[in-house]
Parts: C-alpha cells; structure tokens; sequence
C-alpha cells in the first residue's frame, strides 16, 4: 500500500468534493499547464479545508467525440 500526503493531495482531494459527479475541478497551477489544450470553465473560488485562502477553482469540460 502507498500513501500520498502533502499539500497538493489536500487541495486536489478538497476541490473534489465540491465538483458534482464525473466533473473535474483543477486549482490555478494545473490550469496554467493546460491552457490551450483543455477546454474549461471558471468556477470561482472554493474552500479548502486546510487552506486559509480560498482556491480559484476551474471546472474541464468534456471533449467534444470528435477531438477523439
């Protein structure tokens, strides 16, 4: 078994539990890594437990079939 623990794991685990089902909310680093390359949508800032700050939340829409 391994386990995960840091920061990073904290924020991503708190902006999924915001998202509804088969949604995927991202924070503001990986946005900026798949800019031009994933269609998404701002969801606004989300409470982090553990996070003072609150996250700017970005929400991946689906890809259309036909980029598939």
């Amino acid at each position: 078994e391994f386990t995960v623990l840091g920061d990073t794991v904290n924020v991503a685990s708190g902006l999924q539990a915001d998202a509804r089902p088969n949604r995927l909310f991202i924070g503001p680093a990986t946005i900026a890594s798949i800019i031009g390359k994933f269609e998404t949508q701002r969801v606004g800032a989300v409470t982090v437990k553990g996070r003072v700050r609150k996250i700017h939340a970005h929400e991946v829409l689906r890809v259309p079939s036909s980029h598939i």
